[in-house]
């Protein structure tokens, strides 16, 4: 077996024994009176799972399977995709694509994922990526949701996608943290808990958002690789 191979099913193998803490998921947390996940307080010893089944609405998420198109990628067939314009605390706007699995289907949970680099580029073009998503949502039943920051570069001096505003990861950790945001209060998130992968660059300005703008009461389990 090459390196490149060996290395290929190193990561895997990696991946899914951080993945089986997926499985069961109980982080606390309080619910507040308002219907905004914004305004959560985890101050008190509350399962995660009672959380998401506050905010859980089957005929909204219904809605929005029914009314967000098929993906045409032929590595996202039987997805959805969905564009459209987030605005972060600057009031900077970026273009986000939204993409999940399982339309119209029940899930026991949800995994949100981003692109590094950029936060451009579709991951399931990867080989050992696809696998990882095919198997949480054939095998095991969960909502695999991409986030992909699809601006092109505004100048010759920054990469476009997260980068697009500048700002570091001040500005774009922000991005991110209102796409959270969107993808749980729009629906799109399915099932008791919601959990993150973030590979290389993806990781970073997760681990921002979640430091800096408390997107961390969002998650209940979270992997950063590489």
């Amino acid at each position: 077996m090459n390196n490149g191979k060996t290395y290929i099913y190193t990561r895997l193998a990696l991946i899914f024994s951080l993945l089986l803490g997926f499985q069961n998921c109980s982080p606390v947390g309080k619910v507040t009176d308002s219907k905004s996940v914004s305004n959560i307080s985890f101050s008190s010893l509350t399962t995660r799972q009672s959380l998401i089944s506050e905010f859980s609405n089957e005929s909204l998420a219904e809605q929005i399977d029914n009314s967000t198109p098929n993906c045409t990628s032929s590595f996202l067939v039987g997805w959805k995709c969905l564009e459209t314009i987030i605005s972060n605390n600057e009031g900077y706007q970026y273009k986000v694509l939204i993409k999940w699995s399982r339309p119209n289907m029940s899930s026991r949970g949800s995994v949100a994922m981003a692109v590094g680099g950029a936060g451009k580029g579709e991951s399931r073009e990867d080989p050992p990526s696809k696998l990882v998503m095919d198997k949480l949502s054939n095998l095991d039943k969960l909502r695999v949701i991409q986030i992909e920051f699809i601006d092109a570069p505004s100048s010759a001096s920054n990469w476009g996608g997260y980068w697009v505003h500048a700002g570091g990861y001040k500005t774009a950790g922000s991005a991110f943290a209102e796409t959270v945001k969107f993808i749980v209060n729009k629906q799109i998130v399915k099932g008791n808990f919601l959990n993150y992968l973030g590979g290389s660059n993806a990781t970073m300005i997760a681990a921002y958002a979640m430091s800096h703008y408390g997107i961390d009461q969002y998650f209940d389990r979270v992997v950063f690789q590489m």
